[in-house]
């Protein structure tokens, strides 16, 4: 029995496949390590602004954390506070686990799910019939993609981990279609779990795109061949490993959908000057012009095939001639498409379009690769958004949770991702041409591209090479000049490079099939007479495809790596700690304000309002997030910036219901209720202390009731509006009355999950909290009775009190937090112990087999 088990084993793993597999699973690591050296070896981080709006956010969750070992499931640092718990990952053991495992001990998360996404890709294209070679070529075209710099650049983490994820869902979905049996199936729900745990649900939601395009043409199929069986076989077991899917992402899923409907991604905005709003739909979301701006034109896909057709990305590196004195510096402002600005390259590779473009005459009969494309040109459609509005609005309007994402430029992942696919299979028909009929195609496709890129260079005054953008350039023509030069200096030098590819490629597929465009007698006299027999014997009579192989394999890593790699040369890297104790070394302002013991609110105008640098030290009222609170935003949309008073730039009262103490403005304000502390003459800011500002909890003499939240708004806005005395509200169930301001409030206990009071009134009372409100989670206890938590102000806790000494706890623990994790442990456990019984049986089976 050992023997043989010995022998079965020997079998499995020792085989030349095997070998081969861990060979190019090695070579495109050291590739990756390479390449990333900087982040892969040196251990730099790239400077961009999400990275150290990072840093700002959560360095006191952190410090807690360490402090207390205990999670933090709200974070009270910006925005007044927001739910965390939903975006915190399940300690639950799975491969996204292992790779966190991985980057404490030695390896940067960035090259593992780069890593991961090659291997997919490989595997995918392994599922689909491709040879190791096609498949080794398309991996490299896809983790190499350009668009994958600018990521790293801005800091885009779940978007690069789902984009990576795309292709191993899509391999394991292939695969349990192919096999339908258990281990295939149990793999699918694994990896799909890992996907659903990169909270990028914009790219889920593109990825379930592509299932059910490819689902319904295998149902399609065995529908059209007569076996129904098939459907009965494979759909119900596949719809049961999507549902295992979701419930081994309960944490975060369930928690993410959970909080949506609160967050600016699902809420109701509030406008006080509309009745109602055709820009929301009545179940929350973003606007359609929000969504939409970052759409990606039709005119621009000439970046597709030439970089920087369109300018590249917002700032780019000049390497032109005409203004020398410009040479290599950082250019702003070069993109001048249709978005507002963008970050990165949506370059696919020209020798990927021409092969995908062969590929779909040489295929246009292959049913599964016809509906790729159709996937393909539909997301390529939908990226249009706003410049294709009867697609995208039939989406967004009529689609569950499609309004809650913007940027359609993003569907491009999705497009870009298929036609690398598309591709691998004109590779395959490329190196299977065996006549000149077969030739002719591929000639045709890329003479269209080699006639399109000489068309625009031999006329590029049929470019503007301007935008709405370039206004800000009115008074100066000269510099406008200066700009569309450099432009079309831009486009001339990467259409130039564009043509040059097309020309080494179509030189290097005509020259390996010579014996089919010339008389093969001829030719051979020719080479004999040359004395170059050798050549015309083991390359141009097709005896063997590994120099074409390796030559596209050159042209297309060389094209993709060169063009990358312009992304990634123009990102600082910084030693992450070193560079976090510069940043955000204390300042003057820092030390005034942490000089002050009571608990309090800071608040920067103007252009870094959003930024999260002032969190790292303190609790702000503005900031950044992807999904912001509903309810803040409201406030800052309708309140903020709505003064009464003609000296004053901001609305004070509301401020100072914000416990707003600290308020850091870009000029001078003189005005009675500000101090002014301190002159942070570098940084051209000014930090006054608001004289008026309430403490984080007071009492108030009366509730006004309003039908709405929409007048409740609107009344924070009148001069009538005391927060020190009034709170305002809608809910019918806080009756309008008098309450006494006689007594005293101390905040005791302090933490993100946790505050602790003690109050003292003589008669009944009403206590505003101002801590943001969130009706999911928060608990209240008085004197250790549940006690309601009332929306007040429009984003603010209040409760009522009766008379005399009371301990209040202020607790946040959601259930739903304790339910999904408990969820995503039982289910992701069940998986891999189910798994890895059905590999045991499969090894006893082959044993005794």
């Amino acid at each position: 029995m050992n023997k043989s088990g010995i022998r079965a084993k020997t079998k499995i793993f020792l085989t030349p496949g095997f070998y081969l597999n861990m060979f190019l699973a090695i070579g495109l690591f050291l590739i990756l390590l390479v390449f990333y050296k900087p982040i892969a070896l040196d251990g730099l981080d790239p400077k961009g602004v999400d990275v150290t709006s990072s840093i700002g956010n959560l360095n006191q969750i952190k410090e807690f954390e360490k402090n207390t070992h205990e999670r933090a499931l709200w974070n009270p640092n910006i925005f007044i506070g927001l739910p965390l718990y939903f975006k915190h990952h399940s300690k639950t053991f799975n491969i996204d686990r292992f790779i966190a495992i991985l980057e404490l001990k030695f390896l940067d998360w960035r090259i593992s799910w780069l890593f991961l996404g090659a291997i997919g890709m490989f595997l995918l294209l392994r599922a689909l019939g491709f040879e190791w070679y096609i498949a080794s070529i398309g991996s490299i075209a896809f983790i190499f993609w350009p668009h994958m710099q600018g990521l790293i650049e801005v800091g885009h983490n779940a978007k690069i981990r789902a984009i990576c994820a795309m292709p191993l869902v899509l391999f394991t979905f292939i695969n349990y279609v192919k096999r339908k049996d258990l281990i295939s199936l149990l793999w699918f729900a694994l990896i799909f779990s890992v996907m659903l745990r990169t909270q990028h649900y914009q790219i889920i939601f593109y990825l379930l795109i592509v299932i059910l395009g490819l689902g319904l043409f295998y149902i399609f199929s065995w529908i059209m061949n007569h076996e129904v069986k098939n459907i009965q076989k494979t759909v119900p077991p596949f719809i049961l490993a999507m549902t295992v899917g979701i419930l081994m992402s309960a944490q975060p899923l369930f928690l993410a959908n959970e909080y949506t409907p609160f967050s600016t991604r699902g809420g109701k905005a509030i406008d006080i000057h509309e009745k109602s709003s055709e820009k929301t739909k009545k179940s929350g979301g973003v606007s359609f012009d929000y969504a939409t701006r970052w759409s990606f034109s039709p005119k621009e896909m000439m970046t597709l095939i030439s970089p920087n057709f369109f300018g590249g990305t917002s700032a780019e590196k000049y390497t032109g001639k005409k203004y020398p004195h410009l040479k290599n510096k950082m250019i702003q402002g070069t993109y001048w498409g249709d978005m507002p600005f963008t970050q990165s390259s949506e370059y696919i590779g020209i020798i990927v379009v021409v092969l995908a473009g062969f590929g779909l005459w040489t295929n246009r009969k292959n049913g599964l690769f016809i509906s790729i494309f159709i996937i393909a040109l539909f997301s390529l459609f939908l990226s249009f958004g706003s410049h294709f509005p009867a697609l995208y609005k039939l989406f967004f309007y009529y689609v569950p949770y499609f309004d809650k994402f913007r940027a359609p430029v993003m569907t491009l992942v999705l497009f870009v991702f298929l036609v690398n696919l598309m591709a691998m299979y004109g590779l395959n028909s490329l190196l299977e041409i065996n006549g000149k009929r077969k030739m002719r195609p591929f000639l045709i496709v890329a003479g269209f591209f080699l006639a399109l890129g000489i068309l625009f260079l031999l006329i590029p005054g049929l470019l503007s090479f301007s935008s709405p953008k370039d206004a800000q350039f009115g008074n100066n023509p000269q510099v406008l000049e200066m700009y569309k030069n450099i432009r079309q200096e831009m486009m001339v030098t990467d259409t130039l490079r564009m043509v040059r590819y097309l020309i080494y490629f179509v030189l290097l597929v005509v020259l390996f099939n010579l014996h089919f465009l010339v008389n093969p007698k001829k030719l051979e006299g020719f080479f004999k007479k040359i004395r170059l027999s050798f050549f015309y014997n083991y390359l141009v009579s097709n005896q063997t495809r590994w120099p074409i192989i390796l030559g596209i394999f050159l042209l297309v890593s060389g094209d993709l790596v060169a063009v990358s790699y312009r992304s990634f040369s123009k990102i600082s890297f910084f030693d992450l700690k070193r560079t976090e104790k510069h940043y955000f070394k204390k300042t003057l302002i820092d030390k005034i304000v942490n000089e002050d013991p009571s608990l309090n609110r800071i608040i920067e105008l103007g252009s870094d309002f959003t930024s999260n640098d002032l969190a790292y030290h303190h609790q702000i009222i503005g900031g950044y997030s992807a999904i912001k609170p509903q309810l803040i935003q409201d406030i800052f949309d309708n309140n903020l910036y709505r003064s009464n008073d003609p000296m004053m730039p901001v609305n004070l009262p509301v401020i100072s219901m914000l416990n707003g103490k600290y308020i850091i403005t870009p000029g001078l304000v003189e005005h009675s209720d500000l101090k002014e502390l301190a002159l942070d003459s570098e940084k051209q800011k000014v930090l006054y202390e608001n004289m008026r500002t309430l403490p984080r909890a007071y009492f108030v003499r009366q509730i006004k009731q309003f039908p709405d939240e929409r007048e409740v708004l609107r009344f924070l806005n009148d001069p009538a509006f005391k927060p020190d005395s009034i709170a305002v509200c809608s809910n019918p169930k806080l009756a309008e009355k008098a309450y006494s301001v006689e007594g005293m409030v101390e905040i005791t206990d302090y933490t993100p999950n946790r505050i602790q009071l003690q109050t003292s009134t003589g008669s009944e009372a009403f206590l505003v909290l101002s801590e943001a409100y969130y009706p999911i989670g928060w608990t209240c206890l008085i004197d250790g009775k549940p006690a309601e938590i009332f929306q007040v102000n429009h984003t603010l806790r209040g409760i009522e009190l009766p008379a005399g000494d009371h301990s209040i706890i202020f607790n946040f623990s959601p259930r739903s937090y304790k339910r999904a994790s408990l969820l995503t442990a039982i289910f992701t456990y069940g998986a891999w112990l189910l798994l890895i019984g059905a590999y045991i049986a499969k090894f006893r089976k082959k044993v005794t087999g």
